[in-house]
């Protein structure tokens, strides 16, 4: 008997304080460098080939997983429903196109073309499986949706706003935020019916490095609802840094740098598996009822003895 109660306590325990799966950063990076003739300042070459890597949210290192195939990306996110990996890229040197990307190998298979007046700057899915993109354009920045399947662009509206690195996030309400660095670092919503953007606040940018500053992506960490971005800071040392952003109070914190050329982030989502799984809570709540149910039985078997 002492030994099953041992056991059971020590299965709650391990219940109650294994803690809930992490949420796995992948990115994008462009993988060549070439120097502006003008300036003589490092930049990533709008062509180069990107690769797929693995990244450590906590510090920022970066791990390679493999070349995609595919060209100066811009997009990353995960399917909310099927955990599918979407990117938007260069099929050369002419065409924007829409693909899906092997995690284990980092290759790239095209689903189609972009149909958009415009260049990709980031993308978003929404909870209910709508991909958002935003893209740069002449007269304004606008919003728009991807079909999955076709690759096809329909365009919400524009935003209002102008300029280069415009990473956008939903966060755990299904509020699109875009973060516009071009000018004043400042942070906006996004309508998700017109596409305009309005103010939310300033960003305090951290310490680091003078330079052309542009957070070029986000998404929110599901496990944490943390809101991470891709900080690119365009000088003499070209560099880009993993950071966090309160999207509250714009506070942007630098949590470690991270693999040159990084262009677009997304999380994978540790709670959707085709295998069932219980929640975390759920996980907690079974380790206190097992908890429980020990402890009276010890203090049975303990009143039985006495008697």
């Amino acid at each position: 008997m002492a030994k099953v109660i041992h056991s059971v306590i020590v299965l709650a325990v391990l219940v109650i304080f294994s803690g809930a799966a992490r949420a796995q950063l992948y990115g994008l990076a462009n993988e060549e460098v070439k120097q502006m003739s003008e300036t003589n300042t490092p930049r990533i070459n709008g062509f180069g080939e990107s690769s797929l890597y693995l990244i450590d949210s906590a510090t920022g290192n970066a791990t390679l997983i493999g070349p995609t195939g595919f060209f100066f990306c811009r997009g990353l996110d995960f399917h909310p429903v099927t955990n599918v990996l979407y990117a938007g890229c260069f099929d050369g040197v002419d065409e924007q196109v829409l693909i899906v990307i092997d995690t284990e190998s980092g290759k790239g298979t095209e689903i189609g073309l972009f149909n958009a007046n415009g260049i990709l700057q980031d993308f978003s899915f929404s909870r209910d499986g709508t991909l958002y993109a935003y893209f740069r354009a002449k007269v304004s920045n606008f919003l728009a949706t991807i079909n999955i399947n076709t690759g096809a662009v329909n365009e919400v509206g524009p935003s209002g706003l102008f300029g280069e690195g415009n990473g956008i996030g939903f966060d755990q309400i299904n509020e699109l935020f875009l973060a516009q660095t071009d000018m004043i670092p400042s942070l906006y919503l996004l309508n998700q019916s017109s596409g305009l953007a309005s103010l939310v606040t300033d960003f305090t940018l951290p310490p680091l490095d003078e330079g052309f500053t542009i957070i070029n992506s986000m998404d929110l960490n599901p496990a944490t609802n943390a809101m991470f971005g891709s900080l690119d800071i365009q000088q003499f040392s070209y560099e880009h840094y993993l950071v966090t952003i309160d999207t509250s109070t714009g506070v942007v914190t630098n949590v470690g740098e991270t693999v040159e050329g990084l262009e677009a982030i997304a999380f994978l989502n540790p709670r959707i598996s085709n295998i069932p799984t219980m929640s975390e809570y759920g996980m907690a709540a079974v380790g206190l009822a097992l908890l429980s149910i020990s402890i009276f039985a010890l203090f049975r078997r303990k009143r039985v003895a006495a008697d």
